[in-house]
């Protein structure tokens, strides 16, 4: 895919860069509003797992939004090379009481790149919403 820019360049997208002309990429992805098919009670979460595909140097970090205003982050990164299976990494992003849950990804790095293959919340219930 090539597009020009509003300065008159022409561009190429492509997964070989991991920069726009030297400047970071600024990524964000945001979930729904995750209820865990039962919106009448509070969840306990104590981890999150994020597949990463096993890229040198990759890095990404991953959070959590709960509908109590609870906002956490927290970093991974891939030092070793380049491995044919993806890898799981365990976070502990602890959220309580809560009834709704946003998973929450974001990059800024201009010199790396991460491919996110899968990710798993654990959640426990606890009581209904009163």
């Amino acid at each position: 895919l090539y597009y020009g820019t509003a300065s008159g360049q022409l561009r190429r997208v492509s997964d070989d860069y991991t920069s726009d002309g030297g400047a970071a990429i600024e990524c964000y992805w945001e979930s729904g509003s995750m209820s865990f098919g039962r919106d009448y009670m509070e969840k306990y979460s104590p981890s999150v797992w994020v597949g990463l595909k096993q890229e040198a140097g990759a890095a990404i970090e991953v959070g959590i939004e709960t509908d109590k205003g609870e906002k956490l982050w927290e970093e991974i990164k891939i030092l070793g090379g380049d491995a044919l299976m993806p890898g799981m990494n365990r976070r502990r992003l602890k959220a309580q009481k809560f009834t709704y849950y946003k998973l929450l990804f974001r990059s800024t790095a201009a010199d790396n790149k991460a491919t996110i293959v899968a990710a798993d919340i654990s959640v426990k219930y606890n009581i209904n919403i009163k």
